[in-house]
């Protein structure tokens, strides 16, 4: 297969399978759960669990994600670090799937059956003005990179994004 080239902010994301170079061999969705892990400690704590590349090198992260180290700092609850740990293991067989996460204590106010059938309402909903209104999106194409990695008017929001952005 041809090489992947990964931007750097994406590395941050690699299950250790991936991190470690062995690419050739096969990964399925527990490298995915992997990325899950990482999203939801960024989400929770505001902070990438490995380290940013932008304050520790490229290298120190891949170590970081191939030992499995994090520190957990103490706002992150008990429910949320058990569940964390659990998609955060380093060795992909061991690592939690659908069944360990669905049935973590983290989303035991969860009703997965009513999600699947959409009778959950989301949170906020976008106002939309018409069928494929993309308005709540930024809009990248009019973005131009800068050389500290943001964008133009991708760091503009709009008050409808501002207030989605402040719901959590």
């Amino acid at each position: 297969p041809p090489p992947v080239h990964f931007r750097s902010e994406s590395l941050r994301y690699l299950a250790p399978e991936i991190a470690s170079g062995r690419e050739r061999e096969p990964h399925g969705t527990p490298a995915d759960w992997w990325s899950f892990g990482v999203v939801l400690f960024e989400m929770r704590t505001g902070k990438p669990p490995f380290g940013d590349i932008e304050k520790v090198s490229k290298f120190e992260v891949f170590n970081r994600i191939n030992a499995g180290r994090v520190s957990y700092p103490p706002s992150v609850s008990a429910p949320a670090r058990q569940l964390l740990k659990g998609v955060l293991t380093v060795d992909a067989a061991q690592r939690f799937g659908w069944a360990e996460v669905s049935g973590a204590p983290y989303f035991a106010d969860v009703d997965w059956l009513a999600l699947l059938y959409r009778f959950v309402r989301a949170p906020c909903a976008p106002m939309l003005s018409r069928e494929g209104d993309t308005s709540a999106f930024l809009d990248w194409s009019k973005s131009a990179p800068k050389k500290d990695g943001g964008g133009g008017r991708a760091a503009e929001l709009s008050a409808q994004q501002r207030s989605y952005a402040s719901v959590r």
